[in-house]
């Protein structure tokens, strides 16, 4: 587990500060792909069906979506212009999910909205959100507030891990994750 997260953590900060346009978008696109399965496996136990070829078309466009936009600016002096255009970008994507998964519900009678709504939550929940560091990247001293989020989540983890493993005596949600704890929680904050 320590090792994958530093091999990790390596290709992430390697990818903001030499990446170029597209190396930040591709490695944030390819995290947003392995959440999103993970996602979509949960909502699998819950007895939803979402459809992942979408959805994982969905996340992994978002931030390349995101990062074309901002390449292809017609201003590319213009920080705020670039984020803006960024923004065009993923909410085409999104935009295209959205068309789609109302096509399949309405196509296929055995899918449930409950099926569509997963379909489209998992793409809002991880591609959307991940996205935003693509386009935080393009902010000034944006490299600095990309590495900045992702040290404090690192952080947060490592401490929640390291104190909540061998002190966490109270469980904090057991039927989503038996091993998550409140003094966990409290250290991670």
């Amino acid at each position: 587990r320590v090792v994958s997260a530093l091999v990790l953590g390596v290709v992430q900060i390697a990818a903001i500060l030499w990446g170029g346009t597209y190396g930040w978008p591709v490695v944030v696109a390819a995290i947003a792909v392995l959440c999103t399965v993970e996602f979509y496996a949960i909502v699998r136990t819950e007895h939803r069906k979402p459809n992942e070829v979408f959805g994982l078309v969905a996340v992994a466009l978002m931030p390349l979506a995101a990062a074309h936009s901002i390449a292809t600016a017609a201003d590319s002096s213009d920080m705020l212009a670039s984020v803006r255009n960024g923004v065009v970008g993923v909410t085409g994507v999104l935009t295209a999910l959205v068309v789609a998964a109302l096509l399949w519900h309405l196509i296929f009678r055995q899918v449930t909205t409950s099926d569509t709504s997963a379909t489209v939550f998992g793409v809002v929940y991880v591609g959307f959100t991940l996205t935003h560091l693509v386009l935080m990247r393009q902010l000034d001293s944006g490299t600095e507030y990309v590495l900045a989020t992702l040290v404090s989540v690192w952080a947060n983890d490592t401490f929640a891990y390291a104190i909540g493993s061998p002190l966490g005596r109270h469980k904090l949600a057991p039927a989503v994750s038996p091993k998550k704890s409140w003094e966990g929680l409290v250290a991670g904050s």
